[in-house]
C-alpha cells in the first residue's frame, strides 16, 4: 500500500521522530530517551532492534525476518514468535571490531578495513580524493597497477594505470 500523492505519506512522533512511512511499509518506529530508534518493525512483521550505550553509541542490532506476512497495523508493534521467526541476524559493535553471531567478522582502520575468511585474513584499503571521499575499495588480491578507468575525467586523453611502481 501506498500513500503517494495523497498528501500523508509520513506520521513523526511528537519529538519530530519517523514514526511511520507508507513508502516503506514501516509500521512503527518506537525511540529510547536519547530519540534513538530501539524498535522498528515493517507491515509485513519484519523487525529490527537496536541497542545503544549511554553515549550515543550504537552496540547491537538484531534483523529479524518472518516466515509469513504478519499484516502488522499502522502504528502498532507486534511480538514476533519463535514459530514466526525465519531468519535473526545479531551484529555486535565495540569500538573498531564488528562481530556476527558471535564471530569476529570486520576490524576497521582509518586506512580501510580486514574481513576473515575462517582464518585467512583479508585486507581492503580506500582509496581517498582531494576532499578525503573515498573513492576507490581495493584489496591485496587486486594488482594496483591494474587500469581502473571509473575514476578517470574527461581530461585524460588515453588510458593510464591508476598507480606504478
Amino acid at each position: 500500500m501506498s500513500n503517494k500523492g495523497t498528501g500523508t505519506e509520513y506520521f513523526w512522533d511528537k519529538n519530530g521522530n519517523l514514526a511511520q512511512d507508507y513508502n516503506k511499509q514501516i509500521a512503527n518506529t518506537s525511540y529510547n530517551c536519547l530519540n534513538l530508534p530501539t524498535k522498528l518493525q515493517f507491515r509485513q512483521g519484519h523487525m529490527a532492534e537496536y541497542l545503544y550505550e549511554a553515549s550515543e553509541v550504537k552496540r547491537h542490532v538484531k534483523h529479524i525476518t518472518t516466515n509469513k506476512n504478519l499484516a502488522v497495523g499502522w502504528r502498532n508493534l507486534k511480538d514476533i514468535t519463535v514459530a514466526q521467526k525465519a531468519n535473526e541476524e545479531v551484529t555486535d559493535y565495540g569500538g573498531n571490531v564488528i562481530y556476527e553471531h558471535g564471530t569476529l567478522k570486520m576490524i576497521l582502520t582509518p586506512e580501510g578495513y580486514r574481513t576473515l575468511s575462517g582464518t585467512t585474513p583479508t585486507y581492503h584499503y580506500y582509496f581517498r580524493g582531494h576532499l578525503g571521499n573515498s573513492r576507490i575499495l581495493t584489496n591485496h588480491s587486486i594488482p594496483l597497477a591494474q587500469e581502473i578507468s571509473t575514476i578517470r575525467s574527461a581530461h585524460f586523453s588515453k588510458k593510464e594505470p591508476l598507480l606504478s611502481f
